[in-house]
């Protein structure tokens, strides 16, 4: 069960956390069990209905250590070309956060990546979605490799 405490999963559209407890409270007429899932990259904790089936499909599990170092080593790879208008760029980057995975998320920064080599004048949604994509791929990382957040986050940075 992907909803136990001490596990790391990623929920989709939020990223990946560790399961830190979990609460009985009421919710909708019954006594239900949530699991709290602790968000780095965000500042915040969340709550997850535990056997709710809507909720169990949005989580999986993390990547391995070495494939995320696998992805974090590909940043150098030349990405795929983005569309030519901010608002279109902004639509479809926050469309692969909130629905990708870490696989994704790395295709998206290497375009942007290659992009801004292109000279792409970047948008604030450009800087937006790259600080984000890189902030939910170090959570991805701290949480496979089972090192602090901020540790992630700069190696990613260090590599991108």
């Amino acid at each position: 069960m992907l909803s136990q405490k001490g596990n790391s999963v990623r929920c989709q559209g939020l990223g990946a956390g560790r399961v830190i407890r979990h609460e009985e409270r009421q919710f909708q007429g019954a006594l239900r069990i949530f699991a709290v899932l602790e968000l780095p990259h965000r500042s915040m904790t969340v709550q997850l209905l535990v056997g709710d089936e809507a909720v169990a499909r949005k989580l999986s599990k993390v990547l391995g250590k070495t494939e995320c170092k696998r992805l974090v080593a590909s940043f150098k790879e030349p990405g795929k070309p983005l569309a030519r208008t901010w608002d279109q760029r902004a639509e479809s980057g926050m469309a692969v956060l909130k629905t990708g995975g870490p696989v994704e998320w790395v295709e998206l920064l290497r375009s942007y990546a290659t992009a801004c080599n292109d000279g792409l004048a970047a948008s604030p949604s450009d800087v937006e979605i790259v600080r984000s994509g890189l902030e939910m791929l170090a959570a991805e990382l701290a949480a496979a490799s089972d090192i602090p957040y901020e540790t992630a986050l700069t190696d990613i940075q260090r590599h991108y």
